[in-house]
């Protein structure tokens, strides 16, 4: 299996672009998301993790 790394992604938040600091995706804004030690982060806003449909909620996955 090829893992292959994000070279942009979008804030779920307000949809600015983040960028990678450290151990840290950041937009302008200041919304900061951690990258986990397995590899991962997690996009979905605090308020969404226990929705019925989480992930469904018309956000941006990703930027071109």
């Amino acid at each position: 299996m090829t893992i292959t790394a994000f070279q942009a992604l979008a804030c779920p938040m307000d949809g600015s672009p983040l960028q990678c600091i450290e151990s840290t995706w950041r937009c302008g804004a200041g919304h900061s998301y951690d990258i986990a030690r397995q590899g991962y982060v997690n996009l979905l806003p605090v308020q969404h993790k226990r929705s019925r449909d989480p992930g469904a909620s018309g956000f941006p996955a990703a930027v071109d």
